[in-house]
């Protein structure tokens, strides 16, 4: 092999290993198109609305949860992030207590989208990161789980647990 030829092949390995891939392979397909689906959400998530938000989500684990006891309004809520653990570095504004799933839902200003990707355990699903933006200045993390199918095209997964 020609030492140009040889360092284009070096250059393109180190480049596969960087994505994350095994030399030689194709580089992964981009994520469907998840942004009309997720800008719905966001409307949905804005109005304040907890039963406009549902239709989002895996009905099955939608009604799991209701058979635990947990509300419509703390499913969503926690769905979305509106958690202690999940909150981002921010304004100073001390956690409600008690903690009011309505009103945090109530509270949501913005919904901002910063990563769409595949998600490499299930490759039909998609990972879509970002962040919630409440109207006292708080942020929480956003990690949503999209699968294919649902009134939507797209249904979310909440984490488990």
């Amino acid at each position: 092999m020609r030492p140009a030829v040889a360092a284009v092949a070096v250059a393109a390995a180190l480049l596969a290993l960087a994505a994350g891939r095994p030399s030689g392979a194709a580089p992964a397909a981009p994520p469907p198109d998840v942004s009309p689906f997720l800008s719905e959400l966001g409307a949905a998530l804005r109005s304040g609305d907890v039963a406009a938000a549902l239709p989002f989500f895996d009905p099955e684990n939608l009604a799991a949860q209701r058979k635990l006891g947990v509300s419509d309004a703390q499913y969503v809520a926690e769905a979305i992030g509106l958690h202690r653990e999940a909150r981002l570095a921010g304004k100073d504004v001390p956690e409600p207590d008690p903690w009011d799933a309505a009103a945090e839902l109530a509270a949501v200003t913005r919904i901002v989208i910063e990563k769409v990707a595949r998600d490499e355990a299930q490759p039909a699903a998609v990972h879509a990161t970002g962040r919630v933006e409440l109207r006292d200045g708080r942020a929480y993390a956003l990690d949503l789980l999209l699968l294919p199918g649902g009134s939507r095209g797209w249904r979310i997964a909440p984490p488990v647990g």
